[in-house]
């Protein structure tokens, strides 16, 4: 089997050695015409692998698309560089490609594999000087290890294993064992070692083992031994331990033959040969995108100006057969999977005797029932469709969601409900066959033209918000949906219209809420503010004066006064902090959702009314466990929340006794695994009639209080996911707990 293999390269060397000087000739008869761009291809290895053969094919066909160049001279050459390494080949190489292409050289080099890039990078100086380089199918690592890439533009591949390993608890969470396979070439060790790197986070969870460069009668004696809970990465081999050169895909196959277990792979040119599949990057794709690189680059851009771009993201391909082989589930693959090889329904297997009968059935009834069927069908038609517009006509004209019909290909308004005349402030019979713009809409954002391109695509829209001007002067925010349909054999858009101002103006309102809330809370924390300002200020001027006084001796102590000048610089590193938090509270920015720690939250929030808390006789302790989950949320929003529950708790104490005034803020999980956060007080606690009305709007039990803290407060925690919660103490006193999803 593996002879076959061997014997199969050696033709297909001499195939490609031939294709290639015949295409020598002819392309150099071209180039001496002057008719077209010279882009001259290297391949690392034999240019008929099937993966190269997907790459030239996307290659060719990138420059086969329209644009200023509708011709290219593109040329072929391929290092062989797994069967021919060592320094002399490379040098060889050179030679040969100096000596051939010397009359007419490239205009853009395309590197195809590590080898190609490097070869290239180590003889830029010397061979076409000058002369950029575009590079594709290279990992991210190599192209990171880069120190010059002047002249140099293209995309790497990301040749991880952690996509696929990543799906596997899902797809198959029996999976304990992981066999790594590789062959003995240099490639197929580079390939090995990156793989082990990447399987590196996931040996907690499985058993990471390896077969590299292990003579393949053992290695497939190996993989039909393996247990169910096993599975095998097919990463390449190129090479035999004893020289021997074999096609990847052939391996492939004989892997899968063999195997006990699903194979997966993370190249497209295996999927056919009996492999399962994996998360890969197609070659042709990548050779459609690495051409319009370098088409841009004979174009006249700069190569160095492109850059490196990013690489393409992987995405699942099945082999539909091997996946009913070994029993795996359709339903558990990923949703997005692309399914080879699909075996055809009985519809799909025997369609044409289907509709061939079918046919001669349907043509043996018309025949049999002849006119009065057809008058039949026509007169039941013609019902069907008056009942369809007589109900389409009663909800169009009942519904309340301004509805209008805009014919496609000139824009003007075909048909408008009640409610889209009271939405505009237009009249049904004035906007008849008048466009948006005739009638004297705006649009605030597109402009005119992009209306109209809009109307000739025939894309549909989905609650797009757009502000739009009416014919009267106002301004209304809506929410659009639209819908191309053929209405009496014209393509029009039904376009449905919410009218969304006042939601928006409510959205406003409930934030500038929010933030008067924060700066009333700040308000009553002016005092404790002000000491953590202060007693830093006071100890940088206590150490000013005293650095002075030290400078002021015939020897001055130089290190005593750098400790001074590094108190100074911590002093106010902590003030900087204290006026960073409240701007933070203060600031109207845009909030975003990050990833929080709530013992660093509490610990924040606790620091700013510890002196509070000190000028009014209380004890305040502030508990956080240890080895908490993140939570994600608007870091100001949640401090928000639990500010306000401590100065709910601070108020309740002002009638309790100073030696029994206790507040305690504690963090911690809850039994199903949600942070919590909570602060209880030894004050009276609150009613039990009044323990569901705190949480209401402008309901308060405080002669000064505007009763939205606990209402905004509960807000604020359902739109995070979480809840805020209120109980009595079995002892006394009250605790309100914030309790928030952890972060998986």
């Amino acid at each position: 089997m593996p002879e076959k293999g061997n014997g199969t390269m050696h033709g297909l060397r001499l195939s490609v050695f031939g294709r290639s000087l015949l295409a020598g000739f002819v392309m150099s008869a071209i180039c001496q015409a002057g008719t077209a761009p010279r882009v001259l291809i290297l391949f690392s290895n034999d240019r008929l692998l099937p993966a190269n053969q997907e790459l030239e094919k996307g290659l060719r066909r990138a420059f086969e698309d329209g644009g200023k160049t509708t011709s290219v001279d593109l040329f072929a050459e391929f290092l062989d560089a797994v069967r021919f390494s060592g320094p002399e080949q490379s040098t060889a190489m050179e030679e040969f490609l100096r000596g051939r292409h010397r009359d007419t050289p490239p205009d853009a080099w395309i590197a195809l594999g590590p080898q190609a890039l490097d070869f290239l990078m180590q003889r830029r100086d010397s061979l076409f000087p000058g002369t950029p380089i575009v590079f594709g199918a290279i990992d991210t690592r190599q192209i990171a290890a880069l120190t010059d890439t002047s002249g140099l533009a293209g995309r790497p591949m990301d040749w991880s294993i952690a996509p696929l390993i990543e799906q596997l608890p899902e797809m198959r969470p029996e999976v304990r064992r992981i066999l790594l396979v590789s062959g003995a070439a240099d490639f197929d060790r580079i390939r090995h070692e990156q793989a082990l790197a990447h399987a590196g986070p996931f040996r907690d969870r499985y058993t990471i083992e390896t077969s590299h460069g292990e003579p393949l009668d053992e290695l497939l004696e190996k993989v039909s031994k393996l247990p169910k809970n096993a599975l095998v990465i097919y990463l390449s081999y190129f090479q035999t331990p004893d020289g021997r050169t074999l096609l990847p895909r052939n391996v492939a196959a004989w892997l899968a033959e063999k195997s006990s277990v699903p194979v997966l792979c993370l190249y497209e040119t295996y999927v056919g040969a009996g492999v399962l599949g994996g998360a890969m990057m197609p070659f042709e794709e990548e050779g459609r995108a690495i051409g319009a690189i370098a088409r841009k680059v004979v174009e006249g851009a700069d190569a160095e100006e492109i850059g490196i771009l990013p690489p393409g993201k992987p995405r699942w391909i099945i082999d539909e057969r091997a996946m009913r082989r070994h029993g795996w589930d359709k339903r558990s693959m990923p949703p997005d999977a692309e399914i080879r090889f699909r075996k055809p329904s009985l519809w799909e297997a025997y369609r044409t005797g289907v509709l061939i009968g079918t046919a001669a059935l349907l043509l043996q009834s018309a025949l049999i029932i002849g006119l009065l069927a057809a008058r039949a069908r026509q007169r039941r038609a013609e019902n069907e469709k008056q009942l369809s517009e007589s109900r389409f006509s009663k909800v169009f004209m009942a519904s309340p969601v301004s509805i209008s019909v805009i014919r496609q290909s000139d824009g003007q308004i075909v048909d408008a409900n009640p409610a889209w005349e009271r939405t505009t402030g237009v009249s049904r019979d004035e906007a008849m066959g008048y466009t948006h713009l005739e009638l004297g809409f705006g649009f605030e954002g597109p402009s005119d033209q992009r209306y109209l391109e809009y109307l000739a695509s025939g894309k549909g829209l989905r609650d797009f918000e757009q502000r739009l001007r009416m014919p009267n002067g106002s301004c209304r925010l809506l929410s659009v949906s639209t819908e191309l349909a053929n209405l009496h054999g014209e393509p029009c858009y039904i376009s449905m219209a919410k009218d969304i101002t006042e939601i928006q103006e409510a959205e406003e309102a409930r934030q500038k809420l929010q933030q008067a809330s924060r700066l009333g809370m700040l308000g009553e924390l002016t005092a404790s503010i002000a000491h953590e300002v202060n007693q830093p200020l006071g100890a940088i001027l206590s150490n000013a004066d005293a650095a002075t006084m030290l400078m002021e001796l015939p020897d001055p102590p130089l290190d005593e006064i750098r400790e001074i000048l590094s108190d100074i610089r911590r002093d106010d590193m902590r003030a900087s902090e204290v006026i960073r938090q409240v701007r933070s509270m203060v600031a109207r920015g845009e909030t975003r959702m990050i990833s929080l720690h709530p013992g660093d939250l509490a610990r924040g929030v606790a620091a700013m009314v510890r002196h509070d808390c000190r000028r009014r006789s209380i004890t305040f302790i502030c508990d956080v466990a240890e080895n908490l989950p993140g939570i994600s949320g608007e870091k100001v929003r949640i401090e928000q929340v639990m500010l306000n529950m401590l100065l709910n708790a601070m108020d309740a104490l002002k009638e309790v006794k100073q030696d029994q005034r206790h507040i305690r803020m504690a963090v911690g999980l809850t039994e199903d695994g949600l942070v919590d956060i909570s602060v209880a007080d030894t004050g009276p606690g609150v009613p039990p009639d009044l323990m569901e009305r705190i949480f209401e709007n402008f309901f308060t039990t405080k002669s000064e209080g505007m009763g939205l803290g606990l209402a905004l407060s509960r807000s604020i925690a359902e739109a995070h996911g979480g809840k805020l919660l209120a109980r009595n103490a079995p002892g006394g006193g009250a605790c309100f707990h914030l309790i928030l999803p952890a972060i998986p």
